[in-house]
């Protein structure tokens, strides 16, 4: 079944979308009814089914077909590319395709006539030839110089100069499926292509991004400043356009990228959205600083966290950081930088690590910024709103020297209890505050003197200056509690019969148990273990760098470090898309990876790498986790795995995919059960503390 095909093919995933079906409903289609169509490509455990015989074998059996999203489509479409090379490169590959329809068909809004006719869309897709593509992306860089770089993935592409059928076939194939879009559909299918990108930056794309809820927090309390907007850590710019499209007098957008794959990025947004406000420069904000002072009356930042400045010692010259340089982080040289980019009147807002409030290193420059009239507020964010780290953040509210609300108070936010955000009430207490200088209560907030914050080390934390007195729920936000529960029984009560319950047989005899060592003696996996010296695994520079694997990420969690595998002492192993990653110290665990590309450094951090298409990655993932393995444990303090010796039963391909697919709906039932618990318990306790407040009472039936 891996034959490469120029079909338009779909994922299961993608037949159960266009049923409004579970998962599991389609597994037991395939295991059940003789007439549903067999796979086309993809492997035994991902396959890929023709989406014409999909729609005719549902439309046959009166099943009502929905209509998939755009970028659905072209995520489904992604499946096909995935092998030819890393998340990043295949992501990078699929976007630059979907910029390149946008400037090549006539009947696009960002159609570039001067582009020669031979290259103009859907000529690829016809004819089926990929020089076209590097030809035209070529001319247009070439036509617009401002825009050179962005087709550099295309133009010395190795996928399009590759005459191999396995990898020009899954090309053509993305491209029907990209052809299947209507070109004012464009512009949209691209961000949404990209928010599904960013969601999974497990994957390995776009680890720069900031998350959506703190995105739009800033994009929230920016929108009463008018004018241009400037970010000079300005990643794929997806902060930079959403502050844009909020706010008066936006005239300018302008940011700065220090790494050329996500500037083109960016540029790329620039691009298909049609934006002409925007300037996003390639180079080194701190070493090369691309814009002028004074440039925006707003500055924004999502900065890498932690990042360490190598020969600082010439940043004691830089008239950007006037409030000094204390160490040999950069957390405190990104509120200068942001406060040099600020016009008269303007307001910044800076993210950085909780720590910056409060920590010694940081003590120097927060005592100037603080002595001389910049922060204008501090808001204690609750933690886990970033997208690729677990550290607490703050964000800073910046003016220029003299000109916040009330040079001689700071105002301190607590928003750390608040799990949802309330952008709206966070904007609420800051603008009350600049406008008129006085605290809300609709969150805890103070207004602490410079003078107390000068005699206890200017310390910023927010808990520190606010004693929180909760307060107790009234009857809206009871009954608010009692819904999600309600919601939550209702997505359980959704689940089918057949979802929960798969038809089981009476088995014959004992399972067929097969040890992962003999399986590795008959050539069907390879068992591979790291082994890296050194206790410290050096990490990667921002945005770069693979995923290096770990106990929580084996456990179904997420990678906390990127190391660049070249620095590393050693044999370190890359995983690849399918291999079994197995915790071989302490509790028993065992992983699938769906990405590849994970850097694994430690020896009992074991991958199983399989070869032969009678195994299912998943199955064995889940049947190595067993009582009889975990019995296999030795050690006294420690338990500990001799991989090779675990074992699992052997079944048919087709039953081990039936027995995938529905722990995978148990686990999802598990997971929603897990909710209803923890919202009949919160529910539970906001019914008794209301009663008890006396907020609420309960009526008599």
């Amino acid at each position: 079944m891996s034959t490469p095909t120029t079909r338009l093919t779909i994922a299961a995933a993608d037949i159960a979308d266009l049923a409004g079906v579970g998962r599991s409903t389609v597994s037991n289609w395939r295991t059940r009814r003789d007439d549903f169509p067999k796979p086309v490509a993809g492997s035994a455990a991902n396959p890929r089914f023709d989406d014409a015989e999909i729609r005719a074998w549902l439309a046959a059996n009166g099943k009502e077909i929905k209509r998939l999203s755009p970028d659905r489509v072209l995520w489904g479409a992604l499946d096909a590319l995935r092998g030819l090379g890393s998340p990043q490169e295949i992501a990078d590959v699929a976007s630059a395709l979907i910029v390149w329809r946008y400037v090549s068909d006539p009947n696009s809004p960002g159609f570039e006539e001067r582009l020669p006719e031979r290259v103009w869309w859907p000529g690829p897709v016809v004819h089926g030839g990929l020089q076209p593509i590097q030809e035209g992306a070529a001319a247009y860089e070439s036509l617009n110089p401002d825009f050179r770089g962005i087709f550099d993935v295309l133009i010395g592409g190795r996928w399009l100069r590759s005459g191999t059928a396995s990898a020009r076939a899954p090309l053509h194939q993305f491209l029907q499926e990209l052809s299947r879009l209507q070109p004012q559909q464009l512009d949209e299918a691209f961000e949404a292509f990209h928010d599904r990108l960013t969601l999974s930056v497990k994957r390995g794309y776009d680890t720069t991004a900031t998350s959506l809820d703190l995105t739009n927090l800033i994009a929230t309390l920016a929108a009463d400043i008018p004018g241009p907007v400037h970010d000079p850590v300005a990643g794929s710019a997806r902060m930079l356009f959403a502050v844009g499209a909020q706010g008066k007098g936006r005239t300018a957008l302008t940011g700065q990228e220090i790494d050329p794959g996500v500037w083109a990025q960016a540029i790329q947004r620039v691009l298909i959205r049609g934006e002409t406000r925007a300037t996003i420069a390639l180079g080194d904000t701190i070493e090369d600083d691309k814009f002028g002072l004074a440039n925006a009356a707003v500055v924004v930042m999502d900065p890498p966290y932690g990042m360490r400045v190598q020969n600082r010692h010439h940043l004691y010259l830089d008239e950007r950081l006037r409030f000094g340089v204390s160490s040999a982080s950069a957390d405190m040289l990104w509120p200068q930088i942001a406060i040099a980019h600020l016009a008269d009147g303007g307001r910044a807002f800076v993210l950085a690590p909780l720590g910056t409030l409060f920590t010694a290193m940081s003590g120097k420059v927060r005592q100037e910024l603080i002595r001389q009239g910049t922060v204008e507020a501090v808001i204690g964010l609750p933690p886990g709103l970033a997208m690729t780290t677990h550290v607490p953040l703050a964000l800073w509210i910046l003016t220029r020297p003299g000109q916040s609300a009330d040079p001689e108070r700071v105002l301190l936010v607590d928003a750390t209890q608040n799990k949802d955000l309330d952008h709206e009430a966070v904007a609420h207490v800051v603008r009350t505050w600049r406008e008129q200088t006085s605290v809300t209560e609709r969150l805890p907030s103070a207004a602490v003197p410079i003078t107390e914050l000068a005699a206890n080390g200017w310390v910023l934390t927010p808990s520190r200056w606010i004693a929180v007195d909760k307060e107790a729920p009234g009857i809206h936000a009871v009954l608010g509690k009692l819904d999600d529960v309600a919601a939550t029984v209702h997505k359980i009560q959704r689940a089918s019969p057949d979802e929960i319950r798969p038809a089981l047989r009476r088995s014959e005899g004992h399972a067929h148990l097969v040890s992962l060592g003999d399986l590795m003696k008959s050539g069907q996996l390879t068992i591979i273990r790291a082994m890296v010296r050194g206790k410290e695994i050096p990490e990667a520079a921002r945005g770069r760098g693979l995923d290096v694997v770990n106990a929580q990420w084996i456990r179904g969690g997420s990678t906390e470090k990127k190391t660049d595998p070249k620095l590393l002492d050693g044999y370190p192993t890359i995983t690849k898309i399918g291999d079994v990653v197995v915790l071989g110290l302490g509790t028993l665990a065992a992983r699938v990876d769906e990405e590849g590309r994970h850097v694994v450094v430690r020896s009992d951090h074991v991958v199983l790498r399989i070869h032969d298409e009678v195994i299912d990655p998943d199955y064995l993932a889940a049947l190595l986790v067993t009582p009889q393995n975990e019995a296999k444990s030795t050690g006294t303090a420690v338990q500990r795995f001799r991989v090779q010796d675990l074992v699992v039963p052997i079944l048919p391909i087709a039953h081990q995919q039936a027995v995938a697919e529905q722990i995978r709906e148990l686990r999802r039932l598990k997971s929603v059960a897990e909710e209803l618990g923890s919202r009949v318990a919160t529910a539970q306790e906001a019914l008794v503390e209301a009663i008890a407040a006396g907020t609420v009472d309960v009526m008599q039936s």
